[in-house]
């Protein structure tokens, strides 16, 4: 997956994140982070996902990123019950009650690696807001 689509969906999953309103209640909502953030590298999980866990800003907890590389069959698992998914590949610390899944074509001239990726953050509310699109070379 290039720079520029992972850089679009973790955008996107921002801005659709503050439209909704379910973003940054920092007043009320934000505690200072107790530990360092750990390196920013792509982990590859037993099944096979890849992941790139998205450091936050120094003191905030929220939102979480994470930038994620599925194989087209993880991909069907995730689409069927996606908060299951995301709560049984332990993308965040805390367990999801709400995972909103927006889908994204790829961009024109592209070529298709065969594998999803998804970017995904994590609010305040235990809602996660997925935005969706083929990999691409």
């Amino acid at each position: 997956m290039n720079r520029k689509t992972i850089l679009g969906l973790l955008v996107s999953c921002l801005l659709i994140s503050l439209a909704t309103g379910l973003g940054f209640a920092q007043e009320t909502a934000q505690k200072p982070a107790k530990k360092s953030a750990p390196p920013v590298a792509w982990t590859t999980l037993p099944n096979g996902v890849q992941v790139l866990r998205v450091p936050q800003p120094k003191g905030y907890t929220y939102p979480e990123v994470r930038s994620v590389v599925v194989s087209t069959t993880e991909f069907a698992k995730f689409e069927a019950n996606p908060k299951d998914y995301v709560n049984d590949l332990g993308l965040f610390p805390h367990k999801v009650k709400q995972v909103f899944i927006l889908h994204m074509p790829p961009a024109d001239g592209s070529k298709s690696t065969g594998d999803m990726g998804l970017g995904c953050v994590h609010d305040v509310g235990s809602t996660v807001t997925c935005v969706t699109s083929p990999a691409t070379q």
